[in-house]
């Protein structure tokens, strides 16, 4: 029980750092943009979810959870995922832009790394994106309004 709620807060922190990041670089409040929303990041929380859910029910022989083809969850992981990476790799370009003079060059070359898209877009991959420009977006003192 303990360490399902645990998960459960790790689950929540993520979107919200995807939130914060978005509003951090647009500087904006609640609902200035329509991606700087943690529930825009919790689509693909719930697709990841779904899918290896079931993945995992159908390795170990039990009943899916999901009428849907396993493959169709996959697809929509997926397109989760790319439309997740997407927005993040769209708002570090601007982040990277707008902040330029603030970010040391070590900074800028950190951040302009992570726009490299990887072999496979993941949530984990995603999410290691949005820790390590947050990480600097706050080490500079900008932050959302």
């Amino acid at each position: 029980m303990r360490s399902s709620i645990l998960a459960l807060k790790k689950i929540a922190m993520q979107a919200l750092a995807y939130e914060n990041l978005l509003r951090r670089i647009y500087q904006v409040g609640r609902r200035g943009k329509p991606e700087a929303d943690a529930d825009v990041y919790r689509k693909l929380e719930y697709s990841e979810r779904a899918y290896f859910l079931d993945v995992e029910n159908i390795r170990q022989k039990r009943i899916r959870i999901s009428t849907k083809p396993i493959e169709d969850l996959e697809y929509d992981y997926r397109v989760e995922c790319r439309r997740i990476w997407r927005i993040v790799t769209e708002a570090l370009r601007t982040g990277i832009n707008k902040y330029r003079d603030q970010l040391s060059n070590a900074d800028l070359e950190k951040l302009e790394q992570q726009l490299r898209e990887p072999e496979r877009i993941t949530k984990e991959a995603i999410d290691q994106t949005i820790k390590i420009a947050e990480d600097i977006f706050t080490s500079h003192k900008i932050f959302a309004p």
